[in-house]
């Protein structure tokens, strides 16, 4: 009688002449093995891989590191989705503290346990939960994908436990400290865009991204924002759209910025009306400049408000 062939997910255990006892079973016509000291851990290795069949969890072994998938993982499927600025910030925490911790270990072997412990190390050089969440984004990003990928059963980042969120409390200029703060703000291009911040409630990125073609006699767009990031070394200035804001909508100017203007205008004999400038600015195609350019032809930062405003802050009086 002929010998009966082994179906697919079928298995059998036998002996070794090394004295090993070995598991086999096929996976789409191809034969795969698992190994034990004993006949009852080999058959124990073999059933879980039988099950892990059954429930269409098995993958096939791999010798990729985390290293090694995280770098695939980024430029394939990370990066394409981000705007420049967020790609930098988990560009930097791959490099500076995923890869060194974890970026050796194989993919198929990295445990819940070692993941935790990064997250401990983490806790230990006094990093904030916010910045350790940060840090584990592009990880779990990446693990996620792995499992999809059909290269790992299960994520190993899906368990961990972080420390909890410390909630800073934000420090607002209280009335009398924003009348004492309008006189110094006067002057520059940097003074007047912080003025525009505290009249309008603008986030410093938002302001910086404003252009002429956004700027209205009586209203202002937001469409863009303004930042400094940091890829491969390299500080470049990034100009994106905002996530934040409905493109498209405008934010009226509130009463005390059209007399700003107006006082501009009269003190500099020029006039500074917004519609009068940007009729300029789009005649000499210009209209996509930055309302509040810098001297140097640059646009302002979020970054240099903010070094500017704390050195004004250490003004005396």
């Amino acid at each position: 009688m002929p010998k009966k062939k082994r179906g697919n997910n079928e298995g059998s255990v036998y002996e070794r002449k090394d004295g090993r006892w070995a598991g086999a079973y096929s996976v789409a016509g191809k034969q795969k093995y698992v190994y034990g000291k004993s006949q009852e851990e080999a058959i124990k290795k073999l059933r879980e891989k039988l099950t892990s069949l059954d429930k269409g969890e098995f993958v096939e072994t791999s010798r990729i590191t985390v290293g090694a998938w995280i770098d695939a993982w980024y430029q394939a499927y990370g990066r394409p989705r981000w705007r420049e600025s967020t790609a930098a910030i988990h560009a930097d925490n791959i490099r500076l503290h995923i890869k060194p911790a974890l970026g050796k270990i194989r993919l198929q072997k990295l445990r819940t346990d070692q993941v935790q412990s990064f997250i401990s190390k983490q806790i230990e050089k006094r990093f904030s939960s916010a910045s350790i969440r940060k840090q584990m984004e592009p990880l779990k990003s990446a693990l996620k994908q792995a499992v999809d990928n059909r290269l790992i059963p299960r994520s190993p980042a899906d368990k961990v436990s972080y420390p909890p969120a410390n909630q800073k409390e934000i420090e607002y200029l209280t009335a009398e400290e924003q009348k004492a703060l309008i006189p110094l703000l006067t002057g520059s291009t940097s003074k007047r865009a912080l003025l525009f911040i505290l009249k309008t409630g603008l986030r410093a990125s938002e302001l910086c991204g404003l252009r002429w073609m956004d700027v209205g006699v009586d209203s202002f767009t937001v469409r863009q924002g303004v930042q400094r990031v940091r890829i491969n070394g390299e500080v470049k200035i990034s100009i994106a759209p905002q996530k934040q804001r409905q493109d498209g909508e405008a934010y009226r100017f509130p009463p005390w910025c059209l007399l700003f203007w107006k006082n501009r205008s009269a003190s500099s004999g020029n006039s500074a009306l917004p519609l009068v400038r940007y009729g300029r600015a789009v005649r000499r195609g210009k209209a996509k400049r930055m309302f509040f350019q810098a001297k140097w032809e640059h646009p302002l930062t979020g970054q240099t408000l903010v070094g500017f405003f704390a050195k004004l802050l250490m003004t005396p009086g």
